[in-house]
């Protein structure tokens, strides 16, 4: 084996490694992300009886697609370059990370994939430097085995909007009484 053949082979068993390796933590984002939806208690005739809170005692039915007015806004105020970042806009950490020691605080630097992970793992009031690491990781591995689309969905649905309601479906029924795909952009 010559000398060029052992580097490929190392850089595909690095490769190799790492793609399993996000996989795992992907599969257990999602796994998390399944267990913040509400339970629906519905009667014989599939009329709705009760929502029942998640185990973060909120309340959230999913939609199947996030509404595209509520993404086009989110991501024009939240993350202008989530099409175009792995998950972590490297730019705003290292902003973060020389700001970290003068302030004692990580400001300004999740993208809307390390929102979802945060929002998935419960880290939400939880600001510290390991859980950001943990935070990135996640976001990558989210980011490499799962479409955009989807994660947009997913922060529709893990996003806490107040009295309880987690998720554009929840938030929208409790603040106008309407489904997310009524609402407009005043009401985003």
């Amino acid at each position: 084996m010559t000398k060029k053949s052992r580097t490929y082979a190392a850089i595909l068993i690095f490769i190799g490694g790492i793609y399993f390796l996000t996989a795992s933590a992907t599969t257990h984002i999602w796994e998390l992300y399944r267990k913040q939806e509400s339970a629906l208690v519905e009667d014989r005739n599939g009329l709705e009886v009760a929502l029942l809170p998640n185990t973060k005692g909120h309340y959230m039915r999913p939609v199947s697609t996030a509404p595209q007015e509520f993404t086009q806004l989110l991501i024009a105020k939240e993350d202008k370059y989530f099409y175009s970042h792995p998950g972590i806009n490297v730019a705003s950490i290292l902003r973060s990370l020389i700001r970290y020691p003068f302030t004692g605080y990580l400001q300004g630097s999740s993208t809307l994939t390390q929102q979802v992970v945060k929002n998935v793992l419960g880290n939400e009031t939880k600001r510290t430097l390991s859980n950001k690491i943990k935070e990135a990781f996640y976001a990558l591995s989210l980011e490499l085995h799962t479409s955009k689309e989807d994660i947009l969905t997913m922060y529709a649905n893990t996003a806490y909007f107040g009295n309880q309601a987690q998720g554009i479906a929840e938030a929208s029924r409790v603040y106008f009484n309407l489904p997310p795909e009524s609402l407009g952009s005043s009401e985003y």
